[in-house]
């Protein structure tokens, strides 16, 4: 048996860890604790309309009513009956009433056009009148969802695929991991922008037909799946498509196959007219300079920018439920380990993927900070997680080394990370547990200690937060080390 085999068995035991772990964390939290679910939620209820006991609309007003149930403001008769309450957990979902949860009840909490309707509409296919079930199921879709279309895309950047596994599984703790198995339209956007990414660079690499036809079909899919999960989707896919256009000028400008040049050139147009098309006008806004002169804009530089940056480790209270943030350890950890991962890789990157990183960090500030001062909503990380993703992830491919690969001038090694990321992995899948089962009250490390779990059967928590656990640490060692002919 061959190096590839091994290396092929290796990838398919990883993806089955990253479906396992990420069950984890769907199961880690209740129905309703992610950031305004009632709002997402209500959308998916009534992505088809008047349905029986599912959504009705009043054909005189237009008024949309769903189950009580979903709606955060249905006092103790809904799944928000926790959101709040830090110390409270989250078995109140389990002690309602079946005679008045699903009573359809009006809500003005509800997409107008806010949002795309792909989102909604697929969701929309799995509600059912359990709508904890309901729930439940759509996590597991956006899991599979995600893991589909990332294999997909590692597989078109094969010569880098270890490098962009690392960064994907280093770069998604804390936040990514709750974002990915949730109801949030952003765990399209993150899975398609990101996606977007590589594939593109799978176009610009490859070599063969067939190769360039799996990355230009899935960099369709993927621009789909971006485009009708958030409207602001659109403004990211105009920043990755020109970190990605920074970073591999060389090979766009310096190859002999034209013809593989000419597809390039054919989607980049394709891109640029569907900005131009669909958000042009958003995309001008972002550049719009009065931002310098908005009387918070010395707030939103020094204070908001850094905390939603800080977000991305777990620095702030970004996972659900805005009424805990996860232990502290874990952004001290990501601090020290992501900083330090994605040092060993600069180092050894090109002048053209150095200024496409910093065009990428640059907007990880900008972004936020545009948002505050332009008062377009609250600026939380999932607004430019994509960004940071990319990074990572143009970081990694830009690199002549391996991620696994030890060399003289870094601070820390391989193994080093594996233990730091890990770690604090375990601590963020604890924390978010803890919330959901006792609330943030009990300090015990035993998560079996006084939990009421949300559901009444299944495994106990500490079983969920162990498997979570070990199943992250295996894929994230076999990625490190799955190019073993560049470990030393």
């Amino acid at each position: 048996m061959n190096v590839a085999y091994f290396k092929s068995i290796k990838f398919v035991i990883i993806g089955i860890c990253c479906f396992i772990f990420l069950s984890c964390w769907a199961l880690s939290s209740p129905p309703g604790s992610n950031s305004d679910d009632e709002y997402h939620l209500a959308g998916i209820w009534c992505a088809y309309g008047d349905r029986p006991g599912v959504c009705a609309v009043d054909e005189f007003t237009g008024q949309k009513s769903v189950p009580m149930q979903i709606q955060r403001y249905s006092g103790p008769q809904g799944i928000f009956c926790f959101a709040g309450k830090e110390q409270a957990s989250g078995r109140c979902i389990r002690e309602l009433s079946s005679d008045v949860i699903l009573a359809l009840t009006p809500t003005d909490r509800m997409s107008a056009g806010q949002y795309p309707s792909g989102f909604y509409k697929v969701n929309g296919l799995l509600v059912g009148h359990d709508i904890n079930r309901s729930i439940l199921a759509m996590r597991f879709m956006q899991i599979l969802i995600a893991i589909a279309l990332f294999s997909v895309a590692l597989y078109t950047v094969r010569d880098f695929a270890a490098q962009v596994l690392v960064a994907l599984l280093v770069g998604s703790v804390p936040i990514g991991l709750w974002v990915i198995p949730s109801t949030q339209p952003s765990s399209w956007s993150v899975v398609g922008l990101i996606c977007l990414l590589i594939f593109c660079v799978g176009i610009i690499h490859n070599q063969g037909i067939a190769n360039i036809l799996v990355a230009s079909i899935g960099s369709c899919l993927s621009l789909i799946i971006a485009m009708q999960s958030r409207r602001d989707s659109i403004l990211m896919i105009f920043f990755i498509a020109t970190i990605v256009l920074v970073s591999q000028n060389k090979q766009l400008l310096g190859r002999r196959d034209n013809r593989k040049l000419s597809l390039v050139i054919l989607s980049i147009l394709g891109l640029l007219v569907v900005l131009i098309n669909f958000r042009f006008k958003a995309i001008c806004s972002f550049f719009d300079l009065t931002v310098f002169s908005a009387p918070n804009f010395f707030e939103g530089l020094t204070s908001i920018s850094p905390k939603v940056v800080f977000g991305l480790i777990g620095g702030s209270s970004q996972l659900g439920t805005p009424d805990f943030a996860p232990y502290l350890i874990v952004p001290l950890l990501m601090t020290f380990g992501l900083g330090t991962f994605a040092f060993n890789l600069w180092v050894a990157t090109s002048k053209e993927t150095k200024i496409a990183t910093l065009i990428g960090i640059t907007l990880l500030f900008l972004l936020p900070l545009k948002f505050f001062t332009g008062n377009v909503g609250e600026p939380v990380s999932r607004y430019i997680y994509a960004i940071y993703l990319a990074v990572l992830i143009v970081l990694s491919i830009g690199t002549t080394i391996g991620s696994s690969q030890v060399s003289s001038n870094q601070i820390v090694s391989a193994a080093n990370i594996f233990c730091i990321v890990s770690i604090a992995h375990a601590f963020a899948l604890h924390s978010t547990l803890r919330r959901y089962l006792t609330g943030t009250g009990t300090k015990r490390f035993d998560l079996n200690f006084g939990a009421e779990w949300w559901w009444s059967n299944g495994l106990s928590p500490m079983s969920v937060w162990l498997i979570g656990v070990l199943s992250f640490s295996a894929s994230l060692y076999l990625a490190i080390t799955i190019d073993e002919t560049k470990i030393r």
